[in-house]
This record gives structure tokens, C-alpha cells and sequence, in this order.
């Protein structure tokens, strides 16, 4: 049976009285890798600076290798935990070699003049395949080239557990990639890690467990053999703990052939409109590479009974003082309002209705637009629309501002649009966009 090191239980940390971590509980035993998710605000940092003492906890307990931790208490650097933060803790005027020696514990040696100091930190380097001269001054190394030197130092400090704090999000894919080689040899090595980071990137590590936080708290955690890339996306953009199995992609054939719609798209030039056919369930992309159409122009439909998501949403079509169910409800019945119309019975009912229709997390309902995340307000105005079922629907430039693992979301919400028989119509000035999910792609040009 594998040595747990560290064991954090139920903590509980408060400022003022905004809770910044609520309960939360892991632990890593010898030898395990632990992955630690969330988008910025989530409290991963704050647990960092928990373990390392300069923040205090106000409930639970911190147990590593047995003892219990007091709150405020900075000696666990001393203990066997080598802490790695996002900004590098290296002296710049010092050597590799002498960065290595400088820290508590080793009598004062750190200003090194002695080869046998010197070679013993070109072992270690060349045994982790760095081609770093140990007399090269720190400030001439590149910043994640430093966060490699201190991941090492982990090695010359006899380290049981090293924990990163999140340093991911400052490189590019090379870098994240030496980055990443670099914590499977220590991993290799026998050393524990905890890991801090925004999204999983692409790795051979063995993961135990991945702890997916939002705003404090741990909405879901993944065991090794059993992670759903998708779901654990899901639950970092949404912060869903009861994630709903995504529907798989629409395959070819399967569209409802049942209805057949003519929908105009008014061009900018006034008085013209592109007319587009659409099948109810397909998926249509408009390649609009010179930019004939605008937001103003298209605002028209929602006056036809078509849908339509603009490529800034949020300010268009949302109303930030409002709730997600307030936003929600008062585009689907005009009677439905926050001011009181509906009873609370049937209000908690709909929310069960809608949730289960619009995948809104339950604890994001009664709050202010303004207040969430930029994907929940997202799927708030997904969900809208995927309520009120239009038998077409138009998105201007949908994947604007995406990262690659958001763009697989935005593709699983339009798919539910077509699987629902809402015909889709997509404009994008970039047809590689529109061709990945597309079922026949229309060219708009200033003759159409």
C-alpha cells in the first residue's frame, strides 16, 4: 500500500465572509500524480497558498506524512514539498549551480567554488536531459527554461512531493510539452506531484485523479481509467456537477427531412437579402469571406420567428442585471417576469424542466447574468433558444474568441439544435469553421 503524503480535509477558506474555498478534500499518496482543474477565480491558488502558509484556513485539516499542519504555518518547504509557483523564485545574479545549493538546510554552501558541488549539479542536469551549463547566470535562461532548473531543484533538495502551481497558461505547446516530459522522469523517480492548472493538455502522464473546482468548491473528481475528456471539459467551462452525457454528433443521413424552410438573410446593402434553404434538423454553412452581412441587418429575423445568436451575445441579447432564469423565461412567455408573476412552486418546477433541457447548472439559476462565467452566459442564450425550438435558427461567426476544447462545445450545442429538428445556418467569413459541422456550405458574395 502506497504512503499518503499529504491529506487535505473539508478546508474551509474565508475572506471576510466570502467563502474562496468551500470543503474541499484530496490527498496524494507516493508515487501519484493529482490534477487539480479550474478556470481563474476557482481557488486553486488560494490552496497553494494555504500549503505554503501565507494564507489562512478557518476550517478542516491538513495532514502531511501524519502530522497535522497548523493554519499559517510556511516550514512545509522545509518538510519534503518543493513548491513550484507561476512566477519563478530563482536569484537572477546567481549560477544554475548555485540556485541549486541555495536553500535552507544546506549550512550556508550556496556560493559555490568547489567542482565537486559543481559536478554534482551537472549530473542531475544531464540525468534530466538538460543541456544547461551550471555556471550560466539565471537571468540569461528563458522563463520556462527557469521553471525546468526548479522543478529539478526538487531532486537536489531530496523532494517527496512537488506541487505546481498553474504555470501551464504562460507557454506555448513546445514549451508545455518540456514542461511536461520533464514531470514524467520526476514522476519516474518515485517523486509525488501536485498539479494546478486552467485545462488538461495533451500528455502520456499517468493521472490518478483529476479535482475539477469552480468557485471554491469541488464539483466533480475523475479517477484514473475513468475520464471522459469531454465531461471533465464540460464541467471546467460550466461548472455543472451533474454533467449530462453529450448526444453524439449528427452523422450523415440522419437529418429530419420533414420540413423545408426559405430563410433571407438581409445583406447590408438595403433592400437585398440572400434567401438560403434549410431542411429541418440540417446544419447549413454561409462562407461570408467579404463580409456582406451585419448584426444590425440580421436583428430583423428575430421579427420572422427565426433564432438568431449574434457574434457578441452577451451584449446584445442578455440582460445582465437579471438571473439565468429570469433571462431565460422572460424570452419564452412575456408574462413571465421577476416581478413576481410566478409562484414559487411552479418556478422550481420549470427550473427542473429547463435545466434538464439546457444543461444551465442548477446553482448558476438564481444568479445575476453579469455575475457568471462567459460560457455560462453562453449556454444560458443556447438554452434559450433550444427551449423555444424556432424551426431555424442563424449564428453569426459562432466559434469567435474559441479555444480549440470550447469550439467541440459549440459544435455539441449545435448539434442538439439539429437533433431537436431546428434547421441551423451558420455565417462565418472562415470555411474551415463552418465545414467541420456543416452539411452543405452556401457562398455569399456581393452578386447573391
Amino acid at each position: 500500500m502506497k504512503k499518503e503524503l499529504l491529506h487535505i480535509n473539508d478546508l474551509m477558506v474565508r475572506h471576510g465572509k466570502r467563502e474562496v474555498v468551500s470543503y474541499f478534500s484530496t490527498r496524494v499518496d507516493q508515487g501519484e500524480i493529482v490534477y487539480i482543474l479550474g478556470q481563474a477565480g476557482s481557488g486553486k491558488t488560494t490552496i497553494c497558498d494555504v500549503l505554503r502558509g501565507h494564507t489562512s484556513f478557518q476550517e478542516g485539516f491538513i495532514r502531511y506524512e501524519g502530522n497535522l499542519v497548523q493554519s499559517g504555518d510556511t516550514s512545509l518547504g522545509l518538510k519534503g514539498i518543493h513548491f513550484i509557483g507561476q512566477q519563478h523564485m530563482l536569484v537572477d545574479r546567481f549560477s544554475v549551480a548555485e540556485n541549486m545549493n541555495l536553500y535552507p538546510g544546506n549550512q550556508g554552501r550556496w556560493l559555490i567554488r568547489k567542482g565537486k558541488e559543481v559536478a554534482k549539479v551537472q549530473s542531475v542536469l544531464k540525468e534530466f536531459g538538460l543541456d544547461i551549463d551550471p555556471y550560466q547566470k539565471t537571468y540569461t535562461l528563458d522563463n520556462y527554461e527557469k521553471h525546468l532548473i526548479e522543478m529539478i531543484m526538487s531532486v537536489v533538495r531530496k523532494s517527496r512531493l512537488i506541487i505546481i502551481d498553474d504555470i501551464f497558461k504562460a507557454y506555448g505547446g513546445t514549451e508545455q510539452r518540456e514542461i511536461y516530459r520533464l514531470i514524467g522522469k520526476l514522476h519516474k523517480k518515485g517523486l509525488a506531484i501536485l498539479l494546478f492548472g486552467r485545462k488538461p493538455e495533451p500528455t502520456d502522464l499517468i493521472i490518478n485523479r483529476i479535482h475539477i473546482l469552480n468557485k471554491g468548491k469541488c464539483l466533480r473528481t475523475f479517477f484514473e481509467g475513468n475520464v471522459d475528456e469531454r465531461e471533465v471539459m464540460a464541467c471546467i467551462n460550466y461548472g455543472s456537477e451533474d454533467i449530462q452525457k453529450w448526444k453524439s454528433p449528427l452523422e450523415e443521413g440522419d437529418e429530419n427531412k420533414s420540413g423545408h424552410m426559405e430563410v433571407d438573410l438581409p445583406l447590408k446593402s438595403e433592400g437585398r437579402a440572400l434567401r438560403v434553404h434549410v431542411e429541418s434538423g440540417e446544419v447549413v454553412g454561409v462562407l461570408d469571406s467579404e463580409r456582406i452581412f451585419d448584426n444590425r441587418s440580421l436583428e430583423g429575423l428575430l421579427d420572422k420567428g427565426w433564432g438568431y445568436i449574434p457574434n457578441i451575445p452577451i451584449k446584445a441579447m442578455l440582460i445582465p442585471e437579471m438571473s439565468a432564469y429570469d433571462n431565460l423565461v422572460l424570452q419564452i412567455h412575456r408574462r413571465m417576469s421577476p416581478y413576481g408573476i410566478l409562484s414559487s412552486s411552479l418556478k422550481k418546477f420549470l427550473i427542473g424542466t429547463m435545466g434538464k433541457e439546457t444543461i444551465i447548472p442548477s446553482k448558476t439559476w438564481n444568479q445575476p447574468v453579469q455575475n457568471l462565467l462567459e460560457y455560462e452566459q453562453l449556454i444560458v442564450l443556447y438554452g434559450r433558444w433550444l427551449f423555444k425550438r424556432p424551426p431555424a435558427i442563424v449564428l453569426m461567426e459562432p466559434y469567435m474568441g474559441a479555444d480549440e476544447l470550447q469550439r467541440k462545445m459549440l459544435k455539441d450545442m449545435i448539434k442538439e439544435f439539429s437533433k431537436q429538428g431546428t434547421g441551423v445556418i451558420i455565417i462565418s467569413a472562415e470555411e474551415r469553421q463552418i465545414d467541420e459541422v456543416s452539411n452543405r456550405i452556401v457562398r455569399a458574395d456581393k452578386n447573391s
